[in-house]
């Protein structure tokens, strides 16, 4: 004789279990009591089964990759950091005031003002929201950027890929960082790489189309904007290309002129007063895209000297006398460090920023969606500026010479009156 409260269990179970059979037409199933008999033990396991099948249903409503969740999971973020970065937009500080301030207090001298001697706040996997556990539900998103530039950031590491069922555009997401499995897409969506970049140009510029009550513009509109494109493997000359495009649409009137172009001055960064710089978007990367319209755009890439950009293992690791050999070569470029979107590294702010500051690396990017890692700290060293001059034992003295003198009484011993030669015209 059953037990009552088998009897309740079956009473719920068999509605479920004739369901399945009536609607999946599956005529196989052996009669409830055959299968599990009368004892508690079967009863036991089919209640456990049902149990999972709830649970697993309720965990994939949120955990699946449906627009539903993704949507779900960018409101949770944008909630989220809206409070932390929204309202630091007006007591951000230009770098043209903190130019002032340091000469007011003489901390600096003209021939400090060079590029080399700032660091720069950058942010890693720009376009992103990466909470960071684990690497999940990263969320591709333009308000991201306008969060970051907000907090003050200038630099910005965008990760461009191209999808596999869209060859030839470049997009904004995360990938498995396995080289082996770089093919598996592990954020829940993607963004086409030229929404961020309009958002940058807008927001970092005051320009675009949008009114200021669908924008919270900047007030440091003034100040240089520094954007390096980490491409994880070669492309095609059409995918270049089409990067190029969207550099074009976003900064056409931002970007550096022609002298600049396709590394020609990669050398000469570090020692150009920064304010040369203002109100212009500088292009580094890790690929020259040699022969294509991209290789125009770009303005730095690392010489060969040094790394592409530096990882959080490179800078644990390096011995002092590494360290010494590598500060030397370092202070000679403007380079960048940073782990690739998508390692542990990366999400856990496992950077080192002080030593690699410590280094002259003037790009030093981290996850500003995730706490870890000192975020705190890295923000403070910058407080209400966006650069940060470095210490005086890393700074370069740049000798600014006078531009040559025209012909004049102390130019020449003709008081000023240049002879032209003659000309003979043949007839």
């Amino acid at each position: 004789m059953a037990k009552p409260e088998e009897g309740l269990i079956r009473s719920i179970l068999r509605p479920i279990g004739d369901f399945v059979q009536d609607n999946l037409r599956i005529n196989s199933f052996e009669p409830f009591e055959v299968l599990f008999g009368e004892s508690v033990i079967g009863v036991s396991i089919i209640a456990i089964i049902v149990v999972s099948m709830l649970i697993t249903a309720v965990v994939q409503s949120t955990d699946f990759f449906t627009p539903a969740n993704t949507r779900s999971h960018t409101l949770r973020y944008v909630g989220e950091w809206e409070k932390t970065y929204s309202s630091l937009a007006p007591s951000r500080k230009s770098l043209h005031e903190y130019l002032r301030v340091l000469s007011e207090k003489q901390q600096i001298e003209p021939q400090q003002k060079c590029l080399a001697n700032f660091l720069i706040m950058t942010a890693n996997g720009a376009g992103m929201f990466l909470p960071g556990e684990g690497g999940k539900f990263a969320i591709a998103n333009v308000d991201s950027v306008s969060y970051l530039l907000r907090a003050g950031v200038r630099g910005f590491i965008f990760d461009v890929r191209e999808r596999l069922d869209d060859i030839g555009k470049p997009f904004i997401f995360m990938s498995d960082a396995d080289p082996t499995r770089g093919w598996r897409t592990t954020s829940m969506n993607w963004l086409p790489l030229r929404d961020p970049m309009n958002r940058l140009r807008i927001e970092a510029f005051g320009d675009g189309t949008k009114s200021k009550g669908e924008i919270t513009k900047l007030r440091n509109t003034a100040d240089p904007i520094f954007v390096y494109l980490r491409f994880s493997r070669i492309h095609r000359k059409e995918f270049y290309n089409e990067v190029a495009n969207v550099l074009e649409n976003a900064f056409r009137d931002y970007k550096l002129d022609y002298t600049w172009a396709a590394t020609r001055r990669e050398a000469d960064f570090y020692t150009t007063d920064i304010q040369e710089f203002m109100g212009r978007v500088v292009i580094l990367s890790n690929q020259r895209a040699g022969g294509t319209r991209l290789e125009d755009f770009i303005n730095i890439v690392a010489p060969s000297s040094v790394k592409d950009y530096y990882k959080a293992q490179d800078i644990s690791n390096m011995s002092q006398g590494e360290t010494t050999k590598e500060k030397a070569l370092i202070q000679q470029h403007v380079l960048a460090a940073f782990d690739p979107l998508g390692t542990p590294e990366s999400l856990e702010n496992a950077m080192q920023w002080d030593r690699a500051h410590q280094l002259g690396i003037q790009m030093v990017a981290l996850n500003f969606f995730n706490k870890k890692g000192n975020l705190e700290g890295y923000r403070n060293l910058f407080g209400n500026y966006s650069f940060k001059l470095k210490p005086a034992h890393l700074r370069h003295n740049v000798r600014v010479t006078e531009k040559p003198k025209k012909p004049g009484q102390d130019a020449n011993a003709k008081g000023g009156n240049v002879s032209m030669p003659g000309l003979n015209m043949r007839t």
